[in-house]
């Protein structure tokens, strides 16, 4: 697990996945392997079904986790489920609400969505997000997104 976890945040290839596959086999859901397995599959090979599967399992042990509810969240949104997204990154709100990368995914996904009542949230979302990171490039990224 440390050797993955060690190379997964290095990026250090497929060997990161090797480990933390063995890993996987010796401590079954364990709840750290689950979440660097996750994101070794989406840095190395763009896996996101693969990592959305382990990530699910990772909230159910975890789900006072808010990282475990945001990754899921972006996995979801990567995989089209828009909706599940708008769902996870709420939760992980819930347990983290000043998360600027949880506010700034949550209003991308709105924007995905594109229903009108949508672009309230998103506005809201901005002004919460120019009084806790008025410099963030999150921020300026979804202002210019959202003036499209």
């Amino acid at each position: 697990l440390e050797l993955g976890r060690l190379y997964t945040i290095s990026s250090m290839g497929q060997q990161r996945i090797t480990l933390l596959s063995k890993a996987h086999e010796l401590r079954g859901d364990d709840p750290e392997v689950l979440k660097y397995l996750a994101i070794a599959h989406v840095d190395a090979h763009y896996q996101y079904k693969t990592a959305l599967k382990l990530m699910n399992r990772y909230v159910r042990i975890r789900p006072q986790d808010s990282f475990g509810h945001f990754y899921r969240g972006y996995l979801q949104f990567m995989e089209n489920q828009t909706k599940d997204a708008i769902i996870s990154f709420k939760k992980g709100l819930e347990k983290d609400p000043g998360s600027i990368y949880g506010l700034s995914k949550l209003a991308r996904a709105y924007l995905e969505r594109a229903h009108i009542s949508d672009k309230k949230y998103v506005a809201e979302i901005i002004t919460k997000l120019e009084k806790i990171a008025p410099d963030h490039i999150r921020l300026n990224w979804l202002k210019s997104d959202f003036s499209n």
